[in-house]
């Protein structure tokens, strides 16, 4: 959030410039003038005809062109946080992790730095690295596990990618094929260039379609497919 609020700018801040009438406004309403005075013979008189002073709600109508102008000055400076360019789809690249999303990616048996970590989060540094690598390209991401879930669409946020595969909770069984077939769901419609499914999974397909059967359905859509498997090192 700290971040968001750094990139915070205006587009045109000129604009602004018009916040300098709203005070000048309220000094000239507010001024000293001339005091009104009737001659009267009593003070009974001023008493029967008088009204007492309007209190209430109605009040503060008369400030609502100033809180108006207001508005309209900070609008027309065109408030904005910097996200950054959209890439054309037709130049980047749309590329999908399938990932598998089976209990075993939680087993702490992939080697890193002197230790073990497990096969998931070895897969969200590896993720993290490769979006940090491609600003400009476009990501989604395919769980699989005995079903396929959506889990991102196709996004140029780079973060939110990094984090997704953090928050799933692992089933059981290992559908590789059919989360490729999800995985082409997703691009078929594409613009992009090059289009690309990266499959990764630590064990066999056990469950739906074979896995090369996905595989040329995705050929058939002009769609590349890349595999990395997790194995134990023995």
């Amino acid at each position: 959030m700290i971040e968001r609020l750094a990139a915070f700018s205006f587009g045109q801040p000129f604009w602004l410039v018009l916040l300098l009438l709203v005070p000048l406004a309220m000094w000239l309403r507010g001024g000293v003038g001339r005091v009104e005075a009737v001659p009267y013979s009593a003070v009974s008189i001023i008493r029967r005809i008088g009204f007492p002073v309007r209190r209430g709600p109605g009040a503060w109508l008369r400030h609502l062109g100033l809180v108006a102008l207001g508005l309209s000055a900070i609008a027309m400076a065109r408030p904005r946080i910097d996200a950054g360019e959209s890439p054309d789809a037709k130049n980047g690249v749309d590329i999908v992790f399938c990932v598998d999303v089976s209990g075993s990616m939680d087993t702490k048996d992939f080697p890193y730095k002197g230790g073990k970590v497990s096969k998931r989060d070895a897969y969200i540094m590896a993720i993290g690295e490769l979006v940090d690598r491609r600003p400009n390209d476009r990501f989604g991401m395919i769980g699989f596990a005995g079903d396929t879930y959506m889990l991102s669409p196709l996004t140029i946020d780079g973060e939110w990618i990094k984090d997704v595969l953090k928050e799933i909770r692992l089933v059981a069984w290992t559908a590789i094929g059919e989360g490729i077939l999800s995985s082409v769901d997703l691009l078929k419609d594409s613009k992009a260039r090059s289009k690309i499914i990266i499959v990764t999974s630590d064990g066999g397909n056990n469950f739906g379609i074979s896995p090369l059967e996905s595989a040329d359905v995705a050929a058939k859509e002009k769609i590349r497919v890349y595999t990395v498997q997790f194995m134990s090192p023995k």
